[in-house]
């Protein structure tokens, strides 16, 4: 049985790894928002209904497995483009980084970490979301802005030590790969000596 806020059931997550604005079940619904011409929203279109009230399609929650590749897959398709439009903003290209063992293990971290920051972000603005939706409801918009405010704080008090740590490994990583093209390029000049001799 679902609870009820302002007529509409209130918002679950379809799965943990799938941020609420992207995808959420009400009752027996499960809401899919997809950007304009993609390929979520292509496969939403043919399995799903819009809800213009909403501003999603949704399907039965029988259906949910069908789409939740679909899901996932346009989720890493926008992370994709923001590490590239951050990438291009910047004005750095995508050099391979050298592979010692170090590196690869910094590099490896630096993702990680890197990916556990978009989360925690995601569930900040996912949160916030569903609290924003609470204010239309019977509860007292002082308590649901008390709850937005909390979480925020939260989670900002929870991104320190990520933040910490991927500045940590990616200064490691800048030095271990100067490092490494160093030696590379020690490397060259002495191969050069010797074809020389």
């Amino acid at each position: 049985m679902s609870e009820i806020q302002s007529g509409r059931p209130v918002a679950k997550p379809v799965a943990e790894d799938i941020p609420v604005e992207k995808a959420w079940k009400e009752g027996r619904r499960v809401y899919v928002r997809a950007a304009r011409y993609s390929k979520l929203e292509e496969e939403m279109e043919t399995k799903g209904t819009w809800d213009g009230e909403v501003g999603a399609n949704w399907i039965g929650t029988s259906k949910l497995d069908s789409v939740l590749p679909a899901i996932r897959a346009d989720l890493e398709r926008l992370r994709a483009e923001m590490v590239a439009d951050t990438g291009r903003a910047s004005g750095t290209t995508a050099e391979p980084v050298p592979r010692t063992d170090v590196a690869t293990e910094l590099f490896d971290s630096v993702q990680r970490r890197t990916e556990d920051l978009a989360t925690s972000l995601e569930r900040i603005a996912s949160t916030i979301r569903l609290d924003a939706r609470q204010i239309g409801a019977d509860l007292p918009v002082s308590k649901v802005i008390g709850d937005v405010v909390s979480a925020i704080t939260d989670g900002i008090g929870n991104l320190g030590p990520t933040l910490s740590g991927l500045i940590n490994d990616a200064a490691r990583l800048d030095v271990e790969r100067a490092e490494t093209l160093r030696a590379s390029a020690e490397g060259a000049s002495a191969r050069q000596v010797e074809d020389v001799d």
